[in-house]
């Protein structure tokens, strides 16, 4: 009975999509994206995050060196989807993985804030499971950051998985 109900539920709701499908739930507009002191981004970042947005919602995997940043500060445009696109999920998640990988130099400051806010548990364990992909000076800030943060015992539990010794000397 459970299957037959999972299939019509299937059937109805259309919940299973194709690969190298993209959300339609991510259809912000010009005006509608905001940047982190709340202003409205200009119209050619606007199209820009909507554009990765769209390729980071998208079923197949679009590798963050293949992404069409159009601005001078792509790290911004990540940082914009990670906040505002609250959908689907893995969007964000992507961006963020994007930012680690590319721009760990640049989005420092992001990643501190990350670490702290008791809203950004993901992002924060995120950002301690890939610790080892960040150069060594910011790891180790980010690591006594978040040892002072309210996600230390499980950014700990990540911490304590790195290959570097340096990250788990640090550990108290």
């Amino acid at each position: 009975m459970i299957g037959v109900i999972s299939f019509v539920s299937i059937l109805m709701f259309g919940c299973i999509k194709q690969p190298s499908t993209v959300s339609t739930k991510v259809q912000p507009s010009p005006g509608s994206i905001t940047d982190s002191d709340n202003k409205p981004l200009p119209e050619k970042e606007t199209t820009s995050v909507i554009s990765l947005a769209k390729i980071l919602s998208a079923h197949d995997d679009t590798g963050c060196q293949e992404l069409p940043f159009r601005t001078e500060e792509p790290w911004l445009e990540l940082n914009v989807i990670v906040n505002e696109i609250p959908q689907p999920p893995w969007a964000g998640i992507r961006a963020a993985t994007c930012m680690i990988e590319l721009y760990p130099e640049a989005s420092k400051d992001l990643f501190m804030a990350w670490m702290v806010d008791e809203h950004k548990k993901g992002l924060a364990y995120l950002l301690a499971s890939n610790i080892d992909r960040i150069p060594i000076d910011i790891a180790l800030s980010l690591v006594q950051v978040a040892l002072a943060g309210p996600h230390a015992q499980g950014c700990t539990d990540r911490f304590m998985d790195s290959e570097r010794s340096d990250i788990r000397n640090a550990l108290p």
